[in-house]
Order: structure tokens, then C-alpha cells, then sequence
């Protein structure tokens, strides 16, 4: 078996135009996708995506454009096989919405491979969909990030109904499919309400949160049988509002009760 791809697709309510900038706009990609964006996206050249809260960067080569429909990206991150990053953008219905479709290749075959393939997925349905609300609610805008990570003794299967009902982050609130509604209670008893924007358990679960105008992504990758990395990445397009402060701030010892209720930090670390 040779490499495998990832795929993902995604009608947008938005003419082509808005979608490509979106994309091939380095204050745009920034806006949803990597937290910082250096380079010219032109054919040739080179950019460094970066999520400075997540200590993680990689350089990218612009591999193909034709603008607006079509962009290509290649790069290998750090001991990997190099990968293929390519989305293609279609017209739809006159002109007023477009078709995304995203495809990711180069993961290898074997359980290394399957399994980083299998978060690629996670991370690609996620973003898709936050990328259609950051076109519906907040495009051009700049945003803040807050990050917090733990490994933990656990398996995905462990991490899951934690995420779908995260009691150690929200108090008492279970969490329903895409597009349902939640109402909670975050750091010093504020309330706080949004929608599930993206399930792709038992790896992510993104959530559009009203009263910080941001989004919240649970994380969890696998790094050997008996480890997961935790991880809580919360962002907001209007970053002075006191909830998003609140929440920022409450990711690292909302991560600790997480690590405490699956029964412990893993003694290995997160290498």
C-alpha cells in the first residue's frame, strides 16, 4: 500500500472570490487557519505558517496557483515524508457560494502513518468549518490565541465522552452535533453559550462561543498506545472582551482537572 490521502469537502456561502482570499491572502489565512503567516503565496514561493501559542511552524512551498480556483501546497514537516496539501474551488449556484475541496497526501502506510492521517482528517473537517464561520461572521478580522497542552496516561477512547461533556471546563453542559446549541458556565461562574461547529471525535470538537466572538478546539493526539496529548486552543476576533480573557486563562487548570479525572499526567512526556 502506498501513501494515503486525506479528503474534504464543503459548500461555502460565499462567492469564489471571498473563498480564494481567504486562502491565498496572508492576513486571511491568518484569520482562521495559522495564527501567523509569512510569504507570498505566488507560484515558487516559499511561506512559514506558524501557531505561535502552539510553539509549531512549518515552511511551505507554493507548488501550483491559478488563482481563484486552484492552490497547491508542499512541504515536510519535521521527520516526515514530504506532503501535498490542495484545494480546489468551484462556483456554485451563479456565483454565490463555492465548493471547497481539500486534499492532504503523503502520510505513510503502517500505524504511524494511519494514525497521523487519521488526526489530519480531524484537523481538516474541523478547519473547513471554521473557515465557513470565520467567512460568515468575521472575515478580514484579526484574532488573539491562547493555547494550553498536557499528555495524559489515557486512550482516545478515554478522552472522548470528556470532550462531548466537559464538565472539568463548562460545569454541566453535554454537548449535541453540529449546529446544536450549548449554554455553560466558564471561569468565575460566567455564562457562556455557543454551537458545536465541527465533531470529529474521538480526536476534536470545535465550539463557536457567543460571548468571546472566538472558538474553542479540544484536541487529542495519540502518541503511543497508552498516551494522548490534551490539547485547548481558544481564539476570539474581538479579543478585549473580558470572556475571552476568562477563558484563555482557565484552559491550563481546566487541562490539569481533565489530566486528573483520566488518572494521571503521562510519565513520558509529550515528545
Amino acid at each position: 500500500m502506498g501513501m494515503q490521502a486525506v479528503r474534504e469537502s464543503l459548500r461555502l456561502a460565499h462567492p469564489i472570490e471571498e473563498v480564494w482570499r481567504a486562502w491565498s491572502d496572508p492576513d486571511w489565512l491568518a484569520g482562521w487557519h495559522a495564527e501567523r503567516v509569512e510569504g507570498e503565496v505566488a507560484e515558487g514561493q516559499a511561506m512559514r505558517l506558524s501557531w505561535d501559542s502552539l510553539g509549531i511552524a512549518i515552511e511551505l512551498e507554493v507548488a501550483e496557483l491559478e488563482a481563484p480556483h486552484r492552490l497547491v501546497l508542499r512541504g515536510a514537516p519535521p521527520g516526515r515524508p514530504v506532503q501535498t496539501l490542495s484545494i480546489d474551488l468551484a462556483r456554485i449556484e451563479g456565483g454565490g457560494a463555492t465548493s471547497l475541496a481539500i486534499r492532504h497526501d503523503g502520510f505513510p502506510p503502517g500505524p504511524g502513518g494511519e494514525e497521523e492521517r487519521a488526526g489530519t482528517a480531524a484537523g481538516w473537517h474541523t478547519g473547513a468549518r471554521v473557515l465557513a464561520h470565520y467567512l460568515d461572521h468575521h472575515a478580514g478580522r484579526a484574532r488573539a490565541s491562547a493555547a494550553a497542552l498536557a499528555p495524559v496516561a489515557a486512550s482516545l477512547a478515554d478522552v472522548a465522552p470528556l470532550f462531548e461533556r466537559p464538565s472539568w471546563l463548562f460545569g454541566d453542559v453535554a454537548l449535541g452535533g453540529e449546529g446544536s446549541r450549548f449554554h455553560g458556565r466558564g471561569a468565575g461562574d460566567r455564562p457562556l453559550a455557543g454551537s458545536v461547529l465541527a465533531r470529529a471525535l474521538p480526536r476534536q470538537i470545535a465550539l463557536a462561543i457567543d460571548d468571546t466572538a472566538g472558538i474553542l478546539v479540544l484536541r487529542a493526539i495519540q502518541l503511543d498506545p497508552g498516551a494522548v496529548l490534551l490539547g485547548a486552543l481558544t481564539w476570539s476576533w474581538q479579543p478585549d472582551r473580558p470572556a475571552h480573557a476568562d477563558l484563555a486563562g482557565s484552559l491550563e487548570p481546566a487541562l490539569e482537572r481533565l489530566v486528573a479525572a483520566l488518572g494521571g499526567a503521562h510519565r513520558g512526556g509529550a515528545a
